[in-house]
């Protein structure tokens, strides 16, 4: 889907064709570098927010941290246990491939553990920004020094991490929570846009 969406974007009459960068964000951020790869035509990738671990790490980091901030024995914390036992079955794996993690089949997650976005990053001939930021409980702070310490002495690597900003690049204090992303509208921070 993604390589077809690069297709169209280079057959509008406003796009150069020559000219066309891929940004992901988040898990779009990390499949960015395979797309990139596959599509071979872009000038340039932008990858914000994008793990660099293997993904049910991630997941299983997430998911801790919310089940963190719920009180024990609450039913949204007994649903968040039950989730962390079914991602501690996959990493073992003790889960049959069509047996659904938060309603996907483990062979989808099986995929995402293979993916590679940071060696696939530096294989890259093509500019790369990666933006992270700072209060980010989703793709943390350790997954930018992962992109840091991966794409270290590769040319055309530009990287920030905005100290301030959770994961949709919004501000605030403190660690991020998932009320924060609803509580009130917020936009990207003008800086991370420039």
């Amino acid at each position: 889907d993604a390589l077809a969406a690069l297709s169209l974007a280079r057959g509008r009459e406003e796009v150069r064709p020559d000219s066309v960068f891929l940004l992901g964000h988040s898990l779009g951020g990390m499949l960015a570098p395979e797309i990139a790869q596959r599509d071979g035509n872009l000038t340039g990738v932008a990858i914000l927010a994008a793990p660099a671990r293997p993904f049910l790490d991630v997941l299983r980091d997430q998911l801790e941290y919310v089940a963190s901030l719920q009180s024990s024995g609450t039913p949204a914390r007994r649903q968040l246990d039950s989730i962390l036992t079914e991602v501690d079955r996959a990493a073992t794996g003790e889960m049959d491939e069509e047996e659904p993690i938060l309603g996907v089949r483990r062979g989808y997650w099986r995929e995402l553990e293979m993916v590679k976005p940071v060696s696939t990053a530096l294989a890259l001939s093509v500019p790369i920004l990666v933006l992270q930021g700072g209060r980010d409980y989703q793709s943390t702070p350790g997954d930018f020094r992962l992109w840091e310490e991966g794409l270290a002495g590769r040319e055309g690597v530009a990287m920030k991490l905005y100290p301030h900003l959770n994961h949709l690049f919004a501000p605030g204090e403190g660690k991020a929570t998932p009320s924060e992303y609803t509580s009130q509208v917020k936009h990207v921070d003008p800086e991370v846009i420039s």
